[in-house]
């Protein structure tokens, strides 16, 4: 008797822990200058609408500032994992992000494991793809953004 209790503690133990077989798990992202060449799509978009299915979750993003992809001002769905555990984002109405996304025409997808991140995480960003945008292979795209979106430098003297 004396063996066998310690041996159940043992045991129950084990499968009271959590599990974190679903972890997303991510290596560190490659550069700015990398992502843009391994990405389809680069660009800040405004998130118009969110829905859930199945599959994760779809994005109607509005695009306001395009280094790489389609024109700003156009509409695109971006579709992601469910956010966590699947890699997936979580994106909210009305929120700007740094988008890295793979696909074409108007459908993309999005993982957590890119670049992709909220705007306000992503200005130290933002003048390198400036300057890759305008080195960018014929065939890409790109925009200016409107001029509220820039962080204002501060003037030499």
């Amino acid at each position: 008797m004396n063996r066998t209790l310690p041996g159940i503690l043992v045991m129950g133990a084990l499968f009271l822990q959590p599990s974190f077989s679903f972890a997303c798990s991510c290596k560190p992202p490659a550069s700015v200058e990398k992502s843009f060449k391994e990405f389809e799509g680069v660009f800040v978009g405004r998130v118009l609408a969110q829905r859930s299915d199945k599959k994760g979750r779809v994005y109607a993003v509005q695009l306001q500032e395009v280094y790489k992809g389609p024109d700003a001002g156009e509409i695109v769905s971006i579709r992601s994992a469910p956010a966590g555990g699947q890699c997936g984002i979580d994106a909210v109405k009305g929120s700007q992000w740094l988008w890295y996304v793979s696909g074409k025409g108007k459908q993309y997808s999005v993982s957590l494991c890119s670049r992709t991140k909220e705007l306000q995480k992503a200005y130290d960003e933002i003048p390198t793809l400036r300057t890759l945008s305008k080195t960018a292979p014929a065939g890409s795209k790109t925009e200016s953004a409107p001029k509220e979106q820039e962080q204002d430098a501060p003037a030499k003297k």
